[in-house]
Formats: C-alpha cells, sequence, structure tokens
C-alpha cells in the first residue's frame, strides 16, 4: 500500500510540472540548473574535468564553464520534460519530435538480421522512448531496473507504453539474440564507463576509454547492423537523429576487431556530443576507468 502511495504521489508531481507552459519550465530548469551548478561542487568538477579532456584544445576555460552550466540547465529540464510527456498522446507526437535519416533505418531492417541501435545518455534520452510510436518496427531497450519499486513502475509504464519493450541489463544477452533473429530493434547506450573485465579500451576523444564489449560481440557474432539513435533538444522541439550504418570490421582477430569497432561507435558518440556539446552527460566520469599501464603506475 505504501509503494502505490509513493507511486501515485511521484506520478501526480511529475504530471503536474509536466503541464508547466514549456516557456515557464525551461526557465525553471535553467534556475534548477543554475543553482545545482553552484552548490554541487563534486559533479561540477567532474563536467569541467570531462570538458577539459574533450575539449583542450578547442574551448577556453571560460567556454567550458559555460557549456557545463548549461549542462546542468539541460540535465535538470529532464524532469520537467519527463512529467511533460507523461501527457502526451500518441497522436501529438510528430508535433514535437521529427526524425532525420529514418532511410538508413528502414535498409538497415530489410537486411532481416534485426538492427542494434546505438546511443547515449544524450539530449533528451528518456523521450526516446516516444519513437516506437513513428516508425513501423518492434524496438527494445536494455535498461537497469531501479532498486526502488514505485520508481520501477513509472519508469517501466511510461517507456513502454508507447510499444517500446525493455529488456533487464543482467542476462539480456540471449534475449537480445532472440529480439535480433525476429528482425527486432535493440536499442543500447554505450556511453558509460565500466571496469575492464567488462570493457575494452578504445579512443573516445583521443584517450583510451573503457567501453563495454557487449556490443561489439553482439555486432560481430550476429551480423546486425548498427545504427546510431540520439535526440536532441531544439528550441521548437526535439530531433531525432538516425546514422548511416556503422560497418562491421571483421578480419578474424576477434580481440583486435572488437577494440576496431567498438572505437568506431565511441566516434558515432563522439560527433555527436562535439555537435551538442551541452547535452551530453558530462557529470558522469566517462574516463574513470584507467588502462593497466596507467593505473599501475
Amino acid at each position: 500500500m505504501f509503494e502505490i502511495l509513493v507511486y501515485r504521489t511521484i506520478s501526480l508531481a511529475l504530471r503536474a510540472i509536466g503541464s508547466l507552459p514549456r516557456p515557464v519550465f525551461v526557465r525553471l530548469s535553467n534556475m534548477i540548473g543554475d543553482a545545482w551548478f553552484a552548490v554541487d561542487r563534486r559533479h561540477r568538477t567532474v563536467a569541467l574535468d570531462n570538458l577539459k579532456r574533450a575539449f583542450r584544445l578547442e574551448m577556453s576555460d571560460r567556454q567550458r564553464k559555460d557549456v557545463a552550466r548549461e549542462n546542468f540547465r539541460q540535465l535538470a529540464r529532464l524532469v520537467f520534460e519527463l512529467g511533460w510527456a507523461m501527457g502526451l498522446k500518441e497522436h501529438e507526437i510528430r508535433k514535437y519530435v521529427r526524425l532525420e535519416g529514418l532511410v538508413h533505418v528502414h535498409r538497415a531492417f530489410a537486411q532481416k538480421k534485426g538492427v542494434l541501435f546505438l546511443t547515449a545518455h544524450m539530449g533528451s534520452w528518456e523521450l526516446l522512448t516516444l519513437v516506437p510510436a513513428l516508425i513501423p518496427y518492434k524496438v527494445h531497450d536494455i535498461y537497469r531496473p531501479l532498486d526502488f519499486p514505485p520508481l520501477e513502475r513509472l519508469f517501466t509504464e511510461f517507456r513502454t507504453r508507447f510499444g517500446l519493450g525493455l529488456i533487464a541489463k543482467d542476462g539480456a544477452i540471449m534475449k537480445m539474440m532472440r529480439a535480433l533473429s525476429r528482425n527486432e530493434g535493440v536499442a543500447i547506450p554505450l556511453d558509460q564507463s565500466v571496469n575492464t573485465y567488462h570493457g575494452v579500451f578504445a579512443d573516445f576523444f583521443g584517450e583510451p576509454t573503457c567501453t563495454s564489449k557487449g556490443f561489439g560481440f553482439l555486432a560481430m557474432r550476429t551480423g546486425a547492423p548498427v545504427i546510431p539513435v540520439f535526440m536532441v533538444r531544439e528550441v521548437k522541439g526535439y530531433r531525432v537523429m538516425f546514422g548511416k550504418q556503422i560497418p562491421c570490421v571483421l578480419t578474424g582477430n576477434i580481440e583486435a576487431d572488437l577494440v576496431t569497432n567498438t572505437a568506431a561507435y565511441n566516434r558515432a558518440i563522439e560527433q555527436v556530443i562535439r555537435a551538442f556539446p551541452s547535452q551530453w552527460f558530462w557529470v558522469h566520469n566517462r574516463w574513470k576507468t584507467k588502462p593497466p599501464e596507467i593505473h599501475s603506475t
């Protein structure tokens, strides 16, 4: 009973803030983001350090600080957008969301091997759950279930209401392979730090970065085409960008091919970050895991 009460309270609160006019919740999220940036020294430091790694030469200290502050504003806006999208009807989605590069998706599914969608915590990534209402294909998202049941229920209902399937991260490999064998899509974010056991080191913004190896193994084993997809904010709505298929390198040297392919995935993510630097999840320590030769020094 308590969990139901908490679930309903959170849901009502989100819907309430989501019902605010968009100009109002943009201003509010900017205010919250500015305050967050001012008081949260730990995440501010992580964001600024990450930006220095990525844009050491391209941006001045002042520019990186401006991008970091705007990034906190963008992240604060996610809560308002979630509440807003909870009240969105299916026929209203096209009013706010435009698709770019859908031809790449059609060509990928035409290969009848399923499609691996490469994505990241970019822009309004939670609103990518709206996309299955706009395309004629079944797509599944790989996710980690939340430890707090009321929030787990809320996010599950939000993510699945327009047809998105959910596959829990633990033990997901066989479910993903079955989905691909049915010529369905599987979306996986690939921009989070992992430990050396679960990852390989591939360049990201010019530095070897530990990246999950599961995505590359799945692409190499199944032959499923890899299509990048990201949702970014625009002045009056959102743009979903589908990129060209990323070729899969298969030379017979599995370890080397895995690094080569993973580096290509990192480049696709890096490109969209460079285009929209304030919209990525800079508060995550992407370079936390060090290569063995660096870790041991």
